[in-house]
């Protein structure tokens, strides 16, 4: 199924888990995650698409790497630390798109302990420890923009 999976995209073996884990190469270097954590999710997606080839080819030609985080994040996880997942939330596409800044600092302002970009974008998450807050950033969110509200599902790895 991985083998098959990473021939549709580098996110689609991630799928085939409902555990926390970490993918490396092309997603199909999977490692699970010792986390049963439950957050909850809103996701803004703006009304304008970003071309992941020119986003590329900008952080090539500035000579930008994405920071790995991964370990200090899949330590939070195991320990249901949110804050420390937040502050190591980090995607190197975010330099190379113009506006999500100001959807971040919507979804900060409407009560997300972090946000950050999907993949090369355009949507924007924001990740919540309470359910109230993430419900109402969902209401206040979705009157500017199209919004989607979740809740992690994991159990242990």
């Amino acid at each position: 199924m991985i083998e098959i999976g990473k021939r549709l995209g580098a996110d689609v073996p991630a799928t085939f888990f409902n555990v926390p884990i970490i993918a490396r190469g092309i997603g199909e270097k999977i490692e699970k995650i010792n986390s049963n954590f439950k957050y909850y999710i809103v996701i803004v997606k703006p009304k304008f698409s970003c071309n992941t080839k020119m986003m590329y080819e900008k952080l090539d030609k500035e000579n930008l790497e994405q920071k790995i985080n991964s370990v200090k994040i899949k330590m939070a996880l195991e320990k249901n630390d949110i804050k420390q997942i937040s502050k190591n939330m980090y995607n190197v596409f975010e330099i190379a798109v113009e506006n999500i800044e100001n959807i971040k600092k919507d979804i900060i302002f409407a009560g997300a302990n972090a946000s950050l970009m999907t993949g090369s974008g355009s949507a924007v998450f924001g990740i919540f420890e309470d359910k109230k807050k993430a419900k109402r950033a969902y209401k206040i969110l979705s009157e500017k923009y199209k919004t989607f509200y979740c809740i992690s599902y994991s159990r242990k790895g």
